[in-house]
């Protein structure tokens, strides 16, 4: 007698842990991202308890992502309960997704008091953001962004200039499709293919194109200085220099000339390039000197005062030289913004 009861009690256990259901209409649907996304399932024989979201483990650059749990009660937010149904001993509990993000795909699981049914959300890819043309700078550890992902992962084919790539010193991310090239030759420039492929259902396949373009910056031989300046004459002719070294795509050169006003032409030239540099020169326009007697007819006895009155930004140095040697007993003295060399002659055997 005793073990017949016992029997009937497992019996009446088994029966009523089987008579509630939970399913859903599908069990897969493809959600585009930035859109609204609607699922649901339906809970017969038992109460609905939550929706709960995928979790998704760390990886580089991103952190781990818990599980979330969605009651009844949760009917605001990007995810939320829109509609909760009874019909006789039913119950039908749609979520809403919006909008739809990378990080929603996954499994999602619909729980009652004793029963649950899973649901898998795809999430498709967009191509359309990827940049068509890429510079990577030389001897650099540098990254052709593809940035493409999707819910479950893409397959990525790439090619480069009609052939297969190889992937020797670099590192394609499975999640976004993007490579790292350890160290950019000159012979990672050229024409990048790939082709990316969903596997969700139904799939699909997209191609893009990216033109990698390697790049260093101009290296300049400088002049010792800074600013780098030279003297120059009044009347001659004078050439500067760019030196650029090196630099690839070969660098354009552009001389800059500056005006302060229409009255003071004393300037500044500075090297611009296609690609920039940190280098500036300044450069020393000729000084102006004012008109002087070219002869003064003193006697042997009288003392002569010569000045040599000149303009120039910046302000320029003025000396007297005679024959070659400079002349002792000079001065200068600012008259304006022009400098003014004096100098006091008196009786001098060789003058």
């Amino acid at each position: 007698m005793n073990l017949l009861l016992v029997i009937a009690a497992l019996l009446a256990v088994t029966v009523g842990r089987t008579d509630g259901t939970v399913t859903v209409p599908t069990r897969s649907r493809v959600a585009q991202q930035s859109k609204s996304m609607k699922f649901s399932c339906q809970v017969t024989g038992e109460n609905f308890q939550y929706w709960e979201t995928p979790a998704k483990p760390a990886r580089e650059g991103q952190a781990a992502i818990p599980s979330v749990r969605i009651p009844l009660s949760q009917t605001t937010g990007t995810r939320k309960i829109s509609a909760n149904q009874v019909s006789g001993n039913t119950r039908t509990v749609e979520l809403t997704i919006d909008p739809v993000t990378l990080n929603d795909g996954g499994d999602y699981i619909c729980q009652g008091d004793s029963n649950s049914t899973v649901f898998t959300l795809q999430v498709d890819f967009e191509s359309e953001q990827v940049k068509p043309a890429q510079e990577l700078h030389l001897g650099k550890k540098e990254t052709i962004e593809l940035g493409v992902s999707a819910y479950p992962l893409l397959t990525y084919e790439w090619e480069k200039d009609g052939i297969p790539l190889t992937f020797s010193g670099k590192t394609l991310d499975p999640y976004t499709g993007s490579i790292t090239i350890d160290s950019v030759q000159e012979s990672d420039e050229g024409t990048y293919k790939c082709t990316i492929k969903f596997t969700g259902s139904p799939p699909s396949e997209a191609t893009t194109t990216i033109v990698v373009t390697t790049i260093s910056g101009p290296n300049i031989r400088k002049y010792q200085g800074d600013p780098v300046t030279r003297r120059l004459t009044q009347g001659n002719t004078v050439t500067f220099h760019c030196d650029v070294e090196s630099g690839h795509p070969t660098p354009v050169v552009t001389w800059w000339y500056g005006w302060v006003d229409q009255s003071k032409k004393v300037k500044t030239y500075d090297d611009r390039f296609s690609h920039p540099t940190n280098e500036t020169w300044t450069i020393t326009v000729p000084p102006k000197i004012d008109p002087m007697e070219d002869e003064i007819i003193k006697n042997e006895q009288d003392q002569v005062d010569i000045e040599c009155v000149v303009s120039g930004d910046p302000t320029p140095m003025v000396e007297w030289f005679h024959h070659g040697s400079y002349y002792p007993g000079q001065t200068t003295v600012m008259r304006g913004d022009k400098k003014v060399a004096k100098n006091i002659l008196h009786k001098h055997p060789h003058f």
